[in-house]
């Protein structure tokens, strides 16, 4: 199994996830010069049977929608191939993602969505103090060595 994470709000341009996913995927796959063939390339490599299974992790997705929405449905409509490789997690901070973004999502690609609360202050201020922490530690350990 090959796991891959992407936080797309590194992706400096939808068009270029496909080759992205190319390169982390399949580094031994010579990845084409236009759009359209890495879509393609990329198709083929997730549904041939010699694939391994592939777990794409898309963080901020709502990000990678409001630069090209084709993207999603491809990605979506991709994972949802009864002959797919790939299995597909999206994180959003949007609870409308498919709502507002993919409305025409056909429902046999829709994905199972599971919904969490947001963090309370008192958590949020539990994680900065523990991120605190480990950052001091960190460097009254490197200045000590």
């Amino acid at each position: 199994m090959v796991l891959v994470f992407i936080n797309c709000m590194s992706v400096e341009n939808s068009s270029t996830i496909y080759s992205n996913l190319l390169e982390k995927f399949a580094p031994e796959i010579a990845v084409p010069k236009t759009v359209r063939w890495q879509k393609s390339k990329f198709s083929q490599f997730i549904t041939s049977d010699d694939s391994p299974m592939n777990v794409l992790i898309l963080d901020e997705m709502d990000q990678l929608s409001s630069r090209n929405e084709k993207v999603l449905y491809d990605l979506f409509e991709l994972a949802a191939s009864s002959n797919s490789r790939m299995i597909l997690i999206g994180i959003a901070n949007g609870l409308d993602l498919l709502e507002r973004v993919l409305p025409n999502l056909p429902k046999s690609c829709k994905p199972n969505q599971m919904n969490f609360q947001p963090y309370s202050f008192q958590q949020i201020s539990t994680l900065i103090k523990v991120s605190l922490v480990y950052i001091i530690v960190f460097f009254i350990t490197r200045a000590t060595s």
